[in-house]
């Protein structure tokens, strides 16, 4: 047996949603403190949701591999022992 690493490449699309709590005269002055990074002592988490995922592909050992499933077979040598009743 050989040992290998083995990534699956996903691209996925992600909305992250960060929360402040801010005292404001309007709407539009609470993002303006926002956005002008006034107002970043009252941080209240973020939350992150996947919108959508893509497979991408796999890689072994660093290279690039299309993943053929009827390949993916153990064969029989004289090194391995595949399985089986006997």
């Amino acid at each position: 047996m050989k040992r290998y690493e083995v990534v699956e490449v996903v691209k996925m699309t992600v909305q992250r949603e960060r929360r402040w709590h801010v005292e404001a005269i309007s709407e539009q002055d609470a993002i303006r403190q926002i956005a002008d990074r006034e107002s970043c002592d009252e941080y209240a988490g973020e939350r992150r949701i996947m919108l959508s995922s893509e497979p991408m592909g796999w890689r072994v050992d660093g290279n690039d591999v299309d993943y053929e499933q009827g390949e993916a077979v153990p064969q029989a040598d004289d090194f391995a022992d595949i399985g089986g009743a006997g």
